[in-house]
């Protein structure tokens, strides 16, 4: 469990009228500069959302939560905070801090913790409705520093917060991290920004002496959230403390290292699918690294696959002898993968990292999301794929997905299997091992077990004949549920293409 310390707010309504109180002290007429000045502008709030959905609600306001107090000091990372008074399968209370006028939602248990005064960032000095002169940022130096020390000093108002400019950079292996949130967060306060190109980020605000910085792996651009070992709540966080940057490394921090991988994956992915005019995969994925299982998958929970696999009720009708408790046990399940679940997994992702094995699976996985993506999102038929290959994973004992020629219902999954080992592979050589595959005529990578039945040599092989990408992601229609209709929708939609088409899928029993 994570512990932490509690500390004064120094930008409660109570702390900055005692500060205001040192430095203008109320007159013997009664004239209190504090009451008059010193009024709520803001609110500590915390919010406790019951599921999913009232989640994704408080998400999509654009505050900025916290899942833990921010008036709290902790000694470790607090982004696992999780509040002990709460079960582990309950989401955590969610922290914020919202100006005075802001309409809460009813419908979502909250408690406003205090009332605040938080000056703007350019507010140094106000006037009274007598002509004082008061200085606001010496007011706010006394108060902070009474939060720091434990002492009301006159003195401290000379250690008025300044406007800062807090710069740093986001890397992993020396490569830079693009596109990710950095949030820089003091006393209760808090500024974003998102990383550029070049891994660097700035942030200006009145946000003390040391704040400290928390990474929020949600890129900006493609709006992927990064989860870690089956996150309920997205994207991960990462607080490095008041470091202003980091080099991620396999060794000061496992975590931010393999979901840093994964953007810088994703993003060269982005990138390639607009230089080769490739469909992009769909808005808003959610892509999880755990450290269970094997492998990877690309499953597409987020975006309503769940309602159409059918060998999810032929497998909880098994384990219940009453029809009306497995249908209700079905529903819930659906609806909690649908909420919940990711749209691509990668698995084992601790026991021995290896960042060539996450450029692997993510180009991979990305590469169904594109043929998702290119069928217009078609979750009917993407479920048809992971009802195979679930029940052959089950029929061998968790050993193989894929099956055989042979195996009933293996159209769907051929078709998909094909086009992303292709180009998953294709992605690895070019983006991040660097090697130009058509200069080099480059074969496709060998197996040790022998070539998969759905032969991925074939759009390698077209590839290397110069027909592209574009043109056979073209063929990926609803209607190719099988290799032969894949062949055939083609031949017919890319006549000039016919000789390669033909001879390459004939070479490889197509």
């Amino acid at each position: 469990m994570i512990e932490g310390v509690k500390v004064p707010n120094p930008y409660s309504v109570e702390a900055m009228k005692a500060a205001c109180e040192v430095l203008y002290p109320t007159t013997r007429s009664g004239e209190s500069v504090a009451d008059e000045i010193i009024v709520a502008t803001h609110i500590y709030v915390r919010f406790l959302p019951a599921d999913k959905e009232q989640m994704d609600f408080l998400l999509e306001t654009g505050w900025e939560l916290f899942n833990y107090p921010l008036d709290v000091e902790f000694e470790e990372d607090p982004s696992e905070y999780h509040d002990p008074s709460l079960s582990d399968e309950q989401i955590t209370w969610q922290y914020t801090v919202l100006p005075i006028d802001t309409t809460l939602p009813t419908d979502i248990t909250y408690e406003i913790l205090e009332e605040c005064y938080i000056p703007d960032d350019d507010e140094t000095e106000v006037e009274t409705t007598a002509g004082t002169i008061v200085d606001i940022a010496a007011i706010e130096g006394v108060s902070v520093n009474y939060a720091e020390t434990g002492v009301m000093d006159p003195s401290a108002s000379t250690m008025a917060l300044t406007r800062r400019t807090y710069t740093g950079t986001i890397t992993v292996d020396g490569y830079p991290v693009e596109g990710i949130k950095v949030r820089i967060v003091g006393r209760l306060l808090s500024k974003t920004a998102t990383t550029h190109a070049d891994g660097t980020y700035s942030v200006t605000g009145r946000l003390g002496t040391s704040p400290k910085t928390e990474i929020c792996f949600v890129n900006s651009a493609n709006h992927i959230s990064y989860g870690y070992n089956l996150a309920l709540i997205m994207p991960t966080k990462v607080n490095i403390g008041t470091a202003r940057s980091i080099n991620f490394t396999e060794t000061n921090n496992l975590k931010g290292w393999i979901l840093s991988h994964m953007n810088r994956a994703t993003c060269m992915y982005y990138d390639r699918c607009a230089e080769l005019g490739l469909t992009q995969p769909p808005f808003g994925m959610r892509m999880w690294a755990i450290k269970y299982f094997e492998g990877a998958s690309c499953p597409m929970f987020a975006h309503r696959t769940s309602y159409y696999i059918n060998s999810l009720q032929r497998y909880v009708t098994g384990c219940f002898d009453n029809r009306t408790i497995a249908n209700a046990t079905e529903r819930l399940l659906k609806n909690l993968l649908y909420k919940f679940g990711p749209d691509i997994c990668l698995c084992d992702v601790e026991s021995e990292p290896c960042a060539s094995d996450i450029y692997e699976y993510v180009f991979h996985e990305l590469s169904h999301a594109t043929h998702f993506s290119y069928m217009y999102n078609n979750a009917q038929w993407w479920a048809n794929v992971i009802d195979y290959e679930l029940d052959c994973i089950l029929a061998s004992d968790f050993e193989d997905p894929y099956g055989t020629l042979n195996t009933p219902n293996n159209g769907h999954s051929g078709v998909a299997e094909m086009w992303a080992h292709a180009v998953g592979n294709i992605f690895l050589k070019e983006l991040f091992e660097q090697i130009d595959i058509r200069a080099t005529s480059t074969p496709y990578p060998p197996r040790e077990d022998g070539s998969y039945w759905f032969k991925p040599e074939i759009i390698w092989g077209l590839y290397l004949n110069g027909v592209p990408l574009s043109t056979l992601l073209g063929g990926l229609k609803k209607e190719a549920t099988s290799i032969q209709m894949y062949k055939q929708l083609l031949l017919s939609c890319y006549p000039q293409y016919t000789y390669y088409i033909n001879q390459t899928f004939s070479q490889y029993g197509f």
